[in-house]
């Protein structure tokens, strides 16, 4: 993986979700990923991680796809 697949994988993480810490740690408690600061302001995906965050995207795309179904397939 290369710098730009990190680069592309932390906005796509944001853009998922604000990143969860405890304050104490620099990791998301919702995905794993390592955050700019304890605080958490950003996800910042180092390119050793960049095929684990990948595949944390799609089971989450995947979730939502499938809750989606489930919902339409009640409202009938």
């Amino acid at each position: 993986m290369t710098g730009s697949d990190a680069l592309k994988v932390e906005s796509q993480l944001d853009a998922h979700h604000i990143p969860e810490t405890n304050g104490r740690i620099s990791v998301c408690r919702r995905c794993g990923a390592r955050t700019d600061s304890p605080e958490g302001l950003k996800h910042v995906v180092p390119d050793s991680q960049v095929t684990r965050s990948s595949h944390w995207l799609v089971a989450q795309s995947r979730l939502r796809e499938i809750e989606s179904a489930r919902m339409q397939r009640t409202d009938r």
